[in-house]
């Protein structure tokens, strides 16, 4: 019964690292359906503060952390989530609720670890290779929260949002 008021508290601060952080963009806004609105938040805050981690604070260490952290959440179907993170609490709740998998948060934390050593792209294809981990993972997501799985669907999100 404790997990209840301590999952809120969770999305409450994901959620209020969505809303308040100076770079961020609208999110979970009243067009989306109201069952999924909540669930944009722990993704939201997720990539935000890994963002934060490569490009403000250029943290290689803490962004290994950040992901070790991932990996212990879904190896360990949410255990250490729900003791020390907030962001890893809800975002596992998220995760199980609408079967989100563990590959496309780690594909942005690929991304965001290569933002500490790449700054340009040599040509088209290279970029295509950076989107594919940077971009496209977000588009899958909120796929996947809409209850959409379908793979001809997630190659024209990758379209979209490379």
């Amino acid at each position: 019964m404790k997990a209840v008021p301590h999952l809120e508290n969770a999305y409450r601060v994901c959620r209020e690292l969505a809303t308040q952080h100076y770079e961020n963009f609208p999110v979970a806004s009243a067009l989306l359906p109201k069952r999924i609105r909540r669930h944009i938040y722990p993704i939201y805050a997720f990539a935000r503060h890994a963002d934060d981690l490569a490009d403000e604070k250029k943290d290689r260490r803490a962004l290994l952390e950040w992901r070790e952290m991932l990996r212990q959440t879904f190896q360990q179907n949410g255990a250490p989530a729900m003791h020390n993170h907030p962001i890893f609490m809800a975002l596992w709740d998220t995760a199980q609720k609408f079967n989100l998998p563990y590959q496309l948060f780690d594909d942005l934390l690929i991304a965001f670890l290569q933002d500490l050593d790449k700054h340009s792209y040599t040509d088209f294809p290279e970029l295509l290779t950076y989107c594919r981990y940077s971009a496209n993972p977000v588009g899958r997501l909120i796929l996947k929260l809409h209850g959409y799985d379908d793979p001809e669907m997630m190659l024209f999100s990758d379209k979209i949002c490379t």
